[in-house]
């Protein structure tokens, strides 16, 4: 494969397993594959064995993978450590999929600070370059998920998906903030199935008010709750936040909130 011209590479899907020698006939590959931008791995459950030589390779010189696709592998958590570690070597990536993978709270920090932009005395060492982040159905918890929707505060990322990864309050205030930032990009959220309740809810939506990023919001199965939306959630002059919200937005298109129990007042 050395010196081979191919750009995008898909053995997904493939049911290569948890063997430290296909992890390392892939890990020689990529190394091989300096044109490669795109690659897909998912699906293949490479699990925690194949880490370490992966993470190799996205170190390695020459690495200009664009968009990468690690989802339904299981590295779990000591694994998946080595991934995130590894992610920023991987200078000019700007899609990411690491679903499925059993990853947790340390996992999602370290992939955080990898991923971030980084400001030294006032001097921008390490832009943010990540467009599009799919994370679902990780065990990262309300902080994590909070700490890594402020990596993603910028004027680059346009999707954050974060179904089912724990977020809760902690990242809803998070959302909020980011939401209120005039120079934020996202455009699409995916917060669904997590644990948001009434008050992240509210955070939310009382940054939407103002924004005029967002297309597309899915804030479904969050435990919000029968008060929300109503008189007793009613905040003074300020009114109701999704009220007054879907009153002053006129830029959001698609809006999921089944599954809350929002009661019909």
């Amino acid at each position: 494969l050395e010196g081979s011209p191919i750009s995008t590479l898909s053995i997904a899907r493939c049911q290569i397993g948890d063997s430290t020698k296909a992890a390392t006939l892939l890990s020689n590959s990529m190394c091989f594959l300096q044109s490669l931008t795109k690659l897909d791995l998912s699906g293949n459950i490479l699990g925690p064995r194949c880490c370490e030589k992966l993470a190799e390779a996205f170190q390695s010189d020459g690495m200009q993978v664009v968009e990468l696709n690690l989802s339904g592998n299981r590295f779990g958590a000591e694994g998946g450590q080595k991934i995130a570690e590894s992610l920023s070597h991987l200078h000019n990536m700007h899609w990411l999929d690491v679903s499925d993978n059993d990853f947790d709270d340390d996992v999602c920090r370290e992939i955080s600070e990898s991923l971030r932009e980084i400001i030294s005395f006032g001097v921008v060492t390490r832009h943010c370059t990540i467009v599009h982040f799919e994370a679902r159905n990780n065990n990262f918890g309300d902080e994590a998920c909070s700490e890594l929707i402020r990596a993603f505060a910028n004027e680059v990322t346009h999707y954050i998906g974060l179904k089912n990864t724990g977020c809760g309050p902690l990242t809803g205030k998070e959302v909020g903030a980011g939401l209120r930032k005039p120079t934020i990009s996202w455009e699409r959220l995916d917060l669904a199935e997590n644990e948001l309740g009434k008050e992240g809810a509210n955070h939310v939506w009382w940054a939407m008010r103002k924004n005029h990023s967002v297309l597309d919001l899915d804030m479904s199965n969050n435990k919000i709750g029968p008060v929300f939306g109503t008189e007793a959630d009613h905040l003074g002059e300020h009114g109701i936040s999704i009220d007054t919200a879907l009153e002053r937005n006129f830029t959001i298109r698609r809006l999921r909130m089944e599954g809350n129990g929002i009661s019909a007042e």
